[in-house]
């Protein structure tokens, strides 16, 4: 069939070379006997390894590792003639080519893509089966090693190699998590071939009808291969995590560390390998995340129940916060996965659970770091300087450690609402305790050269300043804590289920608890700045109150701005630093409190003056220096607000030196418009009084008609009453001609609904009804036979209300008694002058004195009398 013959080979390159090839010819032509198939496979298998062998290495000396299965362009042609040439079916070659594949796959590994190819390629041309060939399939009963009478070899060979790839691919994913590399492209691309190929695999039919009907399903076989290697790669991961020789601060590191690798490896499988495995029907993640929550529970029970050390305890807060990251991937799991494994829910969806005990020690732990930050911060305490103010940076440091405790929970988002409304107040309490103990750690650093100078003077230092501003900065970033805490958010979460006609909200609950622990919490640091700000307070203000006699008993040709000068020069002098050192809120307290007294001491000396013609001046020089004074601290809207300055003290101050500058006269004005006030808001349980008033112009007369009363009060024994009405225009200075007369109406015998219908004309200039202060004032009194009448009460109406022309106007006024008001005090301080008094003694006759028994509607007026 053949001879050997030596050859010489000649280059064709431009260099010499030398060599010999020995070659084996095999004429082909016309055979004188038959070949059977078997020996035709045969030969194409040997050409098949001889063009593997050499097309594997590339060139090179050594097997390529994962070759790719590409062969040179004339190989190929030569592979596919000489199979033409035997007659081999499509179905035949690539059959045999796998075999050579998997041979070399079992010593150097082929390229899973390769290999994926190959399988594609014998699917195409599975209709090339012949009817025997077919019909010799579908006895899943026998196995392979059985099932090989009157099967072709080559037939026999491919279901071997086809099942052993299945095995192979199905160990290897069983594996997949320690194998493939899914951090970057090239493991990712593997183990999406190994799966693919497998998927081609199982829709082969020639191999298909050799199994089972589980054996066909390729999702379970997948699923059941996840569940093998989740257990396998956590524990492994877990292991090389673990140190030697690990106490239980290392074990719980570790368990972190593995945490944080899961976070990750969820976060890569939802992103780059679930949609490979969904492409072949298989919920990845599911069967991936349901095996990993068994064990995950497991391991984190035993390293919690470890935990003893506040160490350890403390990296139990960053595993919390870990598992909170990777505890939402469960609502990525099917519930019908779940519901086929028999569970409901997995056991990360109650995580929180597995840390109940751990949330005190947490905080537990964290006020006592907190603390000692704090402490550690006041020994290397430096000023920092702001736009503001200065203050240390111990109040910046503490103010992180709030931030730090706010972190805290809001990471902490505990799923329980009940239990979570107790953690938050005890983070309050935690906020609190920190402010608190730091104020008093700023408070005992403060010593009496801080404010005393070497003669023993007071002095403002900037030592005294910064920590005033510390502990004021702490407790404004504690007014403000609601803020950081998103307070409105966590309330709206609370009732989230509840309503409001249910009541008892947990919002409810959280505010009132909150708001009762930072108010005790502020009250005592304010009493911490108070006691500083006292003295500064002490020092300052009796030294302003020297100034008020030379004030007082300036001449009255000295202007008052000049009186005031140096009162506003040396408080302008002395609160400068202050006002340049502290914080706004700081130094506006300090500034308020020194208003106060400032408007105490001035009142004082108000009191001092008495209120006569002569003294006139003084009230006004003292009514100028209020208004300075006022016009100073507000200090063109950088001081104080005219709210802080209205104190009751002062507007009282400012009323009674308004009333102080009035003429007598303009008092009495003043009063009698009071009382036309009081008949507004009178609430007629002392009966109304019917009346109608009319100017005439050509008459120039107030005409009166006093028409009924009802409802009075009977002032008799018997029940009831005398009664008449006396009519009064005041003042008397505007009316003259009306005092000239006593102006009365009949009196009605023992009736409590008496019908005067008595009409009255008196003189009146029209000029004089429509100035302000000038009323009607209708008396109603019980005539007695022995005594005084008794006074039973009256109505005022300002004259300026009456009409003028021919159309009356008609009342129905309640009757009242009045009270004694600023003006009318007023007017008994200058009860020496005449036209007081004798004011005071007419409106002394408007005033019920006689008895009546309990109930009477006028025992109330005797008791306030009496009192």
């Amino acid at each position: 069939k053949g001879s050997d013959k030596v050859l010489e080979l000649h280059s064709h390159s431009g260099k010499h070379s030398r060599g010999t090839l020995t070659v084996n010819l095999d004429i082909v032509g016309k055979r004188e006997e038959q070949v059977s198939e078997e020996e035709l496979l045969v030969n194409h298998l040997q050409l098949l390894n001889i063009f593997v062998a050499f097309e594997s290495k590339k060139g090179g000396s050594q097997h390529v590792r994962w070759w790719d299965g590409c062969m040179t362009e004339p190989g190929s042609k030569l592979l596919i003639q000489h199979a033409a040439l035997h007659r081999l079916s499509n179905l035949q070659a690539a059959a045999l080519k796998l075999s050579v594949f998997m041979n070399y796959h079992k010593t150097h590994a082929m390229s899973m893509s390769a290999l994926q190819v190959l399988i594609a390629e014998i699917r195409k041309h599975e209709t090339e089966l012949s009817d025997i060939e077919r019909s010799l399939q579908g006895t899943p009963q026998i196995p392979f090693k059985d099932h090989t009478k009157g099967m072709p070899t080559w037939m026999f060979q491919l279901l071997r190699d086809l099942h052993e790839l299945q095995n192979d691919i199905l160990n290897i994913m069983k594996m997949h998590l320690d194998i493939f590399n899914i951090k970057c492209d090239a493991g990712i691309d593997g183990l999406k071939a190994h799966v693919l190929t497998l998927k081609d695999i199982y829709d082969t039919k020639v191999f298909a009808g050799e199994l089972s009907s589980e054996e066909r399903n390729l999702q379970q076989s997948l699923i059941s291969a996840i569940q093998v290697a989740v257990p396998s790669w956590f524990l492994v991961l877990a292991a090389n995590l673990m140190p030697p020789h690990s106490s239980n601060e290392d074990k719980m590191q570790a368990f972190k560390a593995l945490c944080t690798h899961i976070l990750k490896q969820c976060d890569r499988l939802c992103d780059k390998i679930q949609h490979i495995f969904l492409e072949v029907g298989v919920d990845y993640f599911s069967a991936f995340f349901y095996s990993l929550d068994k064990l995950l529970h497991s391991e984190a029970e035993n390293q919690l129940d470890s935990c003893t050390t506040d160490e350890c305890i403390l990296m139990g807060y960053e595993v919390y916060m870990l598992l909170n990251d990777i505890a939402p991937f469960a609502k990525r799991v099917d519930k019908k996965f779940l519901e086929t494994h028999g569970v409901t829910h997995l056991s990360i969806e109650k995580y929180s659970e597995w840390f109940k005990g751990y949330v005190s020690e947490w905080i537990r732990i964290a006020t006592y770091k907190a603390k000692e930050r704090i402490w550690n911060a006041m020994t290397l305490d430096t000023v920092v300087n702001t736009d503001q103010a200065s203050f240390s940076s111990s109040a910046v440091d503490t103010h992180a450690t709030f931030l730090q405790v706010i972190s805290f929970w809001k990471g902490l988002q505990w799923p329980d609402r009940e239990q979570s409304l107790g953690f938050f107040v005890t983070i309050i309490q935690h906020l609190c305790e920190m402010a608190t103990y730091y104020g008093e750690i700023v408070f005992m650093k403060i010593h009496p050269e801080d404010y005393i100078d070497d003669q023993g003077k007071f002095t403002v230092t900037d030592k005294l300043c910064v920590a005033i501003n510390n502990i004021s900065h702490v407790r404004q970033v504690l007014e403000n804590i609601g803020e950081e805490l998103d307070l409105e958010a966590y309330y709206k979460w609370l009732d989230e289920g509840t309503s409001k006609e249910e009541g008892n909200l947990l919002s409810d609950r959280a505010k009132k608890l909150m708001d009762s622990v930072i108010k005790s919490c502020d009250e005592d640091m304010m009493n911490k700045v108070n006691t500083i700000m006292s003295q500064v307070k002490e020092k300052l203000v009796p030294t302003v109150m020297e100034f008020f006699p030379k004030i007082m008993e300036a001449g009255p040709d000295i202007p008052s701005d000049e009186v005031i000068y140096p009162l506003l020069q040396y408080i302008s002098s002395n609160m400068g630093k202050l006002g340049q050192a502290l914080l706004t809120p700081v130094f506006l307290s300090i500034l308020h409190d020194i208003w106060k007294d400032t408007i105490h001491h001035l009142k004082l000396e108000y009191d001092k003056i008495p209120h006569k013609p002569t003294t006139r001046q003084q009230h006004a020089r003292l009514k100028e220096i209020a208004l300075t004074l006022e016009m100073f601290f507000e200090a063109g809207g950088n001081g104080l607000t005219k709210t802080q300055m209205e104190t009751d003290e002062y507007k009282s101050l400012i009323a009674e030196l308004n009333l102080a500058n009035m003429t007598t006269e303009q008092l009495t004005r003043e009063f009698l418009q009071d009382l036309a006030k009081q008949q507004v808001e009178a609430s007629g349980e002392f009966g109304i009084l019917r009346f109608s008033h009319l100017y005439v112009e050509k008459e120039k007369k107030l005409h009166i008609n006093v028409v009924s009363a009802r409802g009075i009060p009977g002032l008799d024994k018997s029940g009831k009453s005398d009664p008449y009405v006396e009519i009064h225009l005041l003042p008397i200075e505007l009316f003259p001609s009306a005092a000239e007369k006593h102006h009365k109406t009949d009196t009605k015998k023992q009736t409590l609904e008496p019908f005067f219908n008595n009409q009255f004309s008196i003189p009146v200039e029209e000029q004089n009804l429509k100035k302000d202060g000038a009323v009607i004032l209708l008396a109603m009194f019980d005539r007695d036979k022995i005594g005084s009448d008794d006074f039973a009460g009256l109505c005022v109406v300002p004259t300026n209300s009456t009409p003028t022309g021919t159309e009356l106007k008609m009342e129905h006024q309640h009757i009242f008694h009045y009270k004694h008001t600023p003006s009318y005090m007023e007017l008994e301080k200058r009860i020496a002058e005449k036209i007081a008094s004798d004011f005071l003694k007419m409106m002394k006759k408007f005033v019920f004195e006689g008895d009546v028994p309990h109930g009477h509607p006028f025992k109330k007026l005797r008791l306030f009398s009496k009192s």
